[in-house]
């Protein structure tokens, strides 16, 4: 059996990117980074206004009570529900989902609902959508 001379690990060891490549995937990475961070800060605006359609407790409500619940929870939610949504909900809504989970300077995650909720006294509200039956 013959040992990895010297020569032979250097021949084949992957190149070291050189500066500017380096630079490109930083750049990239804080460009998303920024880009994450603000689709948070929309998120935190939009999910008052909708916890807030949801004190009505329409029929609004409760498919918004659903998706939103499926979000923060997992459970299995028809998206169709979201054709029976007013536009401007729906793109609420939008951008709520895409900021879930954002995680950084600027956070929107499940505390984030949970404040929301909790501060127009709606989370046990909320939390009723566990005991509801998923309609797929």
């Amino acid at each position: 059996m013959k040992c990895i001379t010297q020569n032979q690990t250097a021949a084949t060891a992957r190149p070291s990117p050189d500066e500017s490549t380096v630079r490109g995937l930083f750049d990239h990475w804080k460009q998303i980074q920024q880009e994450r961070a603000e689709a948070a800060e929309a998120a935190l605006k939009c999910l008052p206004l909708l916890v807030e359609v949801c004190a009505h407790k329409t029929d609004q409500s409760y498919i918004l009570r659903a998706l939103l619940f499926s979000l923060w929870n997992g459970k299995p939610v028809d998206l169709s529900d979201t054709l029976r949504l007013d536009w401007e909900l729906k793109k609420s809504l939008c951008v709520v989902i895409v900021a879930f989970g954002t995680e950084g300077p600027v956070n929107f995650f499940y505390d984030a609902f949970t404040t929301a909720f909790s501060e127009r006294n709606l989370m046990d509200w909320f939390l009723e959508e566990a005991g509801n039956a998923t309609n797929n």
